[in-house]
């Protein structure tokens, strides 16, 4: 019988460091709570900076104002190091340092802060000793925090060299913490890249807002339009997104028919639009009273699905045409009562007699004029602004004031005014030239000619005034056309009266056989 080997004994594992993250208003008060805490059984230091140093500024600096000693402990220069770790052996503790943008500084100083310690070691013998941590993690400031000093690119470099030092020189330092915490708090999906069981780098893709996102949230609301976002990302991405964009309802972690299922039931209670540009979209698109695809952005299957597609980047023109549609339908609607209320008057009282056929064809007129100089103005639209920095506009998004007044044609505006200008001019031509003429005969007549003429105007700039009067059973009716058909019917009514042709002279034979002329 043989015994049993004893299994070897498994080395335990070291106690973790116990330390707690603090800093406060200044290094002297920081000095002291940290040795308070060494005392009470801390066995190493966290060291929270204040904001102006996490972004490399002086404490006098105006950009500090405020912020100084408020979120952690200022430091500065290296007599303010020397103060905070002021009876502390550093080759003794374990440090770590919470900076990112000014990381290297940092550790310079508390590295020569270790060496003023030591006076009896080499430089070399107390970095070997020194321990601790800089997060050094740069690259998720821009993503998250906002506390970088420097470009990406510089960024980079001072990350790799310091990694470098400390590798060839402080062989116990860590050099950077990857802060995967912040980066998801921000919206992006932190992936970490492992080799052998050891964390060599980190990965974070996240969306990214337009520039002018928060504006345009911002102007629908102003609008009375309610926004809420729904998205396929996770929820801390959708949130952080979201508060950016200034969007209180969210949506996330939303496949394409949960998009679409939503819509409808928004639909229920109110209209609803759906704005996208993805294939993931095209399911809410499509169930939404209007889709909206942003189509400079957006894939065939969003354009193809959507009602209405922007053919541009900036999305400005989201508000911007909403408030135009609603301007124009308003518009259109004036328009609408007022002829109504016209037809509604005027055929009674040419009924009953109270006005001429000639007061009607008058007062029809100038209104159709008023009309359509009304509806002009719903063509015209402010410019936008200059698109915020990163956003250029494409030619497809042309103020809306553009369709009227493209190269050299003319506006729609002043084709009316010719029109009626034309008008006058010939009516008071015929008034002149036919005295036996009635004055409705030289008005009618007027518009005749003049609507003939401000046709041919308006058909050489591609009627513009004429896509204003579509009608279906009549396609190509306009100003000009009223003009002509209702002159031409005033004539013939006129000289078809009764009195009209009593009124005409007789030609008579006397008893010579000459032709003569006499009075009724």
């Amino acid at each position: 019988m043989t015994e049993n080997a004893t299994p070897a004994r498994r080395e335990k594992d070291r106690p973790w460091v116990m330390r707690t993250y603090a800093g406060h208003s200044t290094a002297t008060a920081s000095n002291e709570l940290y040795r308070t805490n060494l005392a009470k059984g801390q066995t190493g230091l966290s060291v929270a900076f204040d904001l102006p140093t996490q972004t490399g500024y002086d404490p006098d600096s105006a950009m500090a104002r405020g912020e100084v000693g408020k979120v952690g402990v200022p430091v500065m220069h290296l007599g303010e190091m020397r103060k905070l770790f002021d009876g502390i052996p550093l080759t003794e503790m374990n440090t770590s340092m919470t900076i990112n943008a000014v990381a290297m500084w940092m550790l310079a100083m508390y590295q020569v802060t270790a060496e003023e310690q030591n006076p009896d070691l080499s430089p070399e013998e107390v970095a070997a000793q020194l321990a601790g941590t800089t997060q050094n993690d740069i690259i998720k400031e821009y993503l998250s925090r906002g506390t970088y000093a420097f470009p990406p690119e510089a960024s980079m470099r001072l990350i790799a060299d310091m990694i470098a030092y400390t590798v060839h020189h402080i062989p116990k330092w860590n050099p950077i913490n990857i802060c995967s915490y912040h980066l998801q708090e921000a919206g992006a999906t932190a992936v970490l890249v492992e080799y052998d069981g050891a964390v060599i780098g980190a990965v974070a893709v996240r969306d990214d807002l337009r520039a002018e996102a928060a504006e345009v949230v911002a102007r629908l609301r102003d609008g009375g339009y309610e926004v809420a976002m729904l998205t396929g990302d996770n929820d801390r991405t959708a949130a952080a997104l979201a508060a950016q964009a200034g969007i209180a309802d969210v949506h996330a972690e939303l496949r394409p028919e949960d998009k679409s299922t939503i819509i409808a039931r928004l639909r229920e209670s109110r209209p609803t639009a759906m704005v996208g540009d993805g294939v993931n979209d095209a399911p809410a698109l499509a169930t939404a009273d209007v889709g909206i695809a942003m189509g400079a952005m957006g894939s065939d299957v969003a354009i193809e699905t959507a009602d209405v597609a922007l053919m541009g980047e900036d999305l400005r023109h989201l508000p911007h045409n909403l408030t135009h549609a609603r301007r124009a339908r308003s518009i259109m609607l004036q328009n609408v009562g007022l002829s109504l209320g016209l037809i509604a008057i005027l055929i009674p009282l040419a009924a009953l007699g109270v006005l001429g056929l000639a007061a009607v064809v008058l007062v029809h007129e100038i209104a159709e004029i008023l009309v359509i100089g009304n509806g002009v103005r719903a063509g015209r639209a402010r410019p936008l602004p200059p698109a915020p920095a990163g956003t250029q506009p494409t030619p497809a998004h042309m103020p809306a004031e553009a369709a009227f007044s493209m190269g050299d044609k003319l506006p729609a505006g002043v084709i009316v005014a010719i029109t009626a200008a034309i008008s006058i001019l010939f009516a008071v031509y015929a008034w002149h030239r036919a005295p036996q003429a009635g004055w409705v005969e030289r008005i009618a007549g007027g518009a005749v000619i003049g609507g003939a003429v401000a046709n041919v105007v308006d058909r050489a700039r591609d009627g513009v005034v004429t896509d204003y009067l579509h009608t279906g059973w009549w396609p190509t009716f306009n100003l000009a056309d009223t003009f002509i058909v209702t002159g031409c019917i005033a004539i013939a009514l006129l000289y078809a009266r009764p009195e009209r042709a009593s009124s005409t002279p007789a030609s008579v034979k006397d008893d010579s056989g000459a032709p003569s002329i006499s009075e009724p």
